[in-house]
């Protein structure tokens, strides 16, 4: 395929899935529509932090009161926008779903590094359509901003390597990854256990390898240190956000262990709080509360830790997702049953064919595992991660493809 041919489809596919999301948002919610809180409390503070930030006063709330309960990278992302045509949600719902859609030229991007052509117009296609990304282009989730960072992030530190390290690539990745912890916190997982393998395999102890992820760690630490720094002053606590304690407990306590409805997933704590567990002080005493309340509970009932797990996980790997809408549910089950087994089996046969590769992509599916195992699990926690899943579930389709064509069986 030429460069010419190969710009062209990937052109006509973006402008498709733009048009998708745009048309998706209008039909949906409405291209004027601000956050509505009775929808998702989250993308409300996301919204509100951004135009805090652009009239002047700051990451607080209305009345100048500082807080860090949530990451600041999706409103950053936002702010911007605001800075320089006003606060306008019309403006924002294009620019979320400009976003959404330049991950269909990342994924592109990546795949056809690691995969070639093929199968980079294949998965830009695929997360064009694929509904577990583009659902999200209709609010203000940081979904968006971080499907599309942590695809540029795994791009870059591919590409830096196969050079045999680059200093740009490899400072851009970097930076990219802060961003990526401060748009979702979860992110910081993908750390540890990089070094951990790194340091634990000799073959990965070599200079190729120790160099780029070296680069890579402290610029996202150089990236995430200042926010860390400014909440130490302004709450009173050297931290990324002050939401991961009502997250915890949200998801250890009696109510989620006891309904089968809960059970792996999270529960408002405001349903939680009674005289014996108040939530009281500042926003760092209340967090602290919400971990001691969730800790207590685990300590207190230690046979529910298993099965709290093992809800978790089989919440994430659920085909269909919580809602009243069944055509939703369908539409959302059907997508992740294709893309499920296929993204398992092109990850199996990318492990002997570009270790690299495999590699990359596993860490950030490795973070997410981590981050379900501690607090809970979510379909969205997947749909974070879309676009690198669907980069090894199109080389799978490809690579069965070309083994019929050429009538071989390749396992």
């Amino acid at each position: 395929m030429t460069n010419r041919h190969f710009g062209l489809y990937l052109t006509l596919v973006f402008v498709l899935g733009l048009a998708l999301r745009v048309g998706f948002t209008h039909v949906l919610v409405g291209l004027d529509s601000a956050p509505d809180p009775a929808r998702n409390y989250d993308e409300t503070e996301y919204e509100l932090f951004a135009a805090q930030v652009a009239a002047g006063h700051g990451y607080t709330y209305p009345g100048g009161v500082a807080t860090a309960i949530r990451p600041p990278g999706t409103s950053a992302i936002l702010a911007p926008l605001y800075i320089l045509f006003g606060r306008s949600v019309f403006l924002a719902h294009l620019y979320f779903c400009l976003l959404s859609a330049l991950s269909i030229l990342a994924v592109a991007w990546v795949a056809r590094a690691m995969c070639g052509s093929c199968v980079a117009l294949l998965a830009a296609a695929w997360i064009a359509v694929y509904p577990g990304h583009f659902y999200f282009s209709h609010c203000f989730f940081s979904e968006v901003p971080f499907s599309l960072l942590i695809c540029l992030a795994t791009g870059l530190s591919f590409k830096a390597y196969r050079r045999g390290g680059h200093v740009g690539q490899e400072v851009l990745a970097g930076l990219i990854l802060g961003l990526c912890v401060l748009t979702r916190p979860q992110a910081v997982m993908a750390f540890p256990i990089a070094w951990l393998f790194i340091l634990g395999l000799s073959k990965l102890r070599c200079r190729e390898v120790l160099r780029p992820a070296f680069v890579t760690s402290i610029l996202a630490v150089a990236v995430v240190i200042p926010w860390a720094v400014r909440n130490d002053g302004a709450v009173g606590k050297f931290t990324i956000s002050t939401i991961g304690g009502w997250t915890f407990w949200g998801a250890h306590n009696e109510v989620v262990a006891a309904d089968p409805e809960w059970r792996g997933v999270w529960k408002p704590v405001d349903e939680l709080v009674n005289e014996d567990r108040p939530l009281e002080g500042t926003e760092v005493e209340r967090e602290a509360a919400t971990w001691r309340y969730g800790f207590q509970f685990l300590e207190e009932n230690p046979g529910q830790i298993l099965p709290l797990v093992a809800s978790k996980f089989m919440r994430l790997a659920a085909p269909f997702t919580r809602t009243e809408n069944q055509l939703a549910s369908w539409i959302f089950a059907i997508a992740w049953i294709i893309t499920g087994p296929l993204m398992l089996l092109g990850m199996w046969w990318l492990r002997r064919k570009d270790p690299a590769a495999f590699f990359l992509l596993a860490l950030p599916m490795a973070g997410l595992l981590a981050t379900v195992f501690i607090f809970y699990g979510s379909i969205r926690f997947r749909n974070s991660i879309s676009t690198l899943l669907v980069i090894p579930a199109a080389y799978a389709v490809c690579t069965i493809y070309e083994s019929k064509r050429s009538n071989q069986v390749r396992l």
